[in-house]
């Protein structure tokens, strides 16, 4: 395995495999029904507050849906978008999530 340098994405990405929060979907499966199901299947578990972060926007399945709008909703209420800046200064330089 690679190293990881403290702050690194790939340090980020391992602390997340090792607390089991991270889902690895196979690449010919599409990734949106995973985090969909795991969110709600939470929800149905007892936690109230389930926050997705992702900066999909389900565009493409919009169409299927007949309640868009309550889709949109929720999207609204449980979806966290983010961005990962890096210190350009250091190479492989800390990261800092941007919600």
């Amino acid at each position: 395995e690679r190293e990881a340098p403290p702050g690194s994405h790939l340090q980020m990405i391992r602390t997340w495999k090792e607390l089991g929060v991270l889902v690895c979907v196979p690449f010919y499966d599409c990734d949106d029904w995973y985090w969909l199901y795991a969110a709600l299947d939470s929800f149905r578990r007892g936690r109230e507050h389930v926050q997705v972060i992702s900066n999909d926007h389900m565009r493409d399945h919009h169409w299927r849906m007949d309640g868009s709008r309550a889709f949109l909703q929720w999207q609204d209420r449980h979806m966290t978008r983010v961005s990962i800046q890096t210190d350009d200064s250091q190479p492989g330089g800390p990261c800092r999530p941007q919600f």
